[in-house]
């Protein structure tokens, strides 16, 4: 089963109540709540609120832009725009995941959703990077993805790449794909991804969290309880 069912199959079991393809224009404080203006993506004339007594920002690279438009503070991150190759691997290859982790370490790891393999390198998968710093030099993320110019620089993955393993070079590039990867500015000098979590930022009840590994979904709960906003 994939991660994304069996997330959403946690969701339903839980009674929690989602709503997809929604876009926050801003949260405000009002009557000792939160409210919170929203409105569909593709309809974004049409304005909703909703209220609430705790607001969790969870939303990664989009984090600035609700905190900007909710007249807060702008948290200092770090944005790159990164490429994952997908490419068919010889046969020798198809059931193996292999990750070079000293030096301009890279990696070919299986890809099952394509039936491909993923191909990053440490060097060339980040392409291009800006980062948050203040209100006037924000960049909307997504907007600024659509906006830049994406050329793969999956030659220069396989050409450093072969010199280890020279059977990658019958390697065949099929497809890539394009993201942003947020970062904290003190993750620049290593690879550690702390969580950031600033409970309470700007408004009582309005909560920003980042993380930038998977497992810190984890990980925050436990960060979470010790605040005392969660109980268990």
């Amino acid at each position: 089963m994939k991660l994304k069912n069996i997330m959403l199959k946690r969701i339903e079991d839980a009674g929690v109540q989602y709503k997809l393809n929604q876009k926050v224009l801003s949260v405000k404080s009002s009557n000792n709540k939160l409210l919170v203006q929203v409105s569909p993506t593709k309809k974004e004339s049409e304005i909703n609120y909703i209220e609430a007594d705790e607001v969790f920002n969870c939303t990664y690279a989009m984090i600035n832009q609700i905190i900007t438009d909710s007249s807060l503070d702008i948290i200092p991150l770090k944005h790159e725009l990164t490429e994952m190759a997908l490419v068919t691997v010889p046969d020798e290859l198809k059931d193996t995941g292999i990750t070079i982790m000293d030096g301009p370490f890279f990696s070919v790891m299986p890809f099952p959703a394509r039936d491909l393999h993923s191909f990053s390198h440490v060097r060339y998968t980040p392409h291009y990077e800006w980062s948050d710093i203040d209100k006037e030099h924000y960049r909307d993320a997504h907007r600024h993805y659509d906006e830049i110019n994406k050329r793969s620089a999956y030659a220069y993955m396989l050409q450093d790449a072969k010199r280890y393993l020279p059977i990658l070079s019958e390697c065949k590039y099929e497809d890539s794909i394009w993201e942003v990867k947020t970062i904290l500015p003190l993750s620049e000098s290593n690879d550690s991804r702390p969580i950031l979590f600033k409970p309470n930022y700007g408004l009582k009840g309005f909560h920003t969290i980042m993380g930038g590994k998977i497992d810190n979904i984890y990980d925050v709960i436990e960060v979470i309880k010790k605040t005392g906003l969660i109980n268990g």
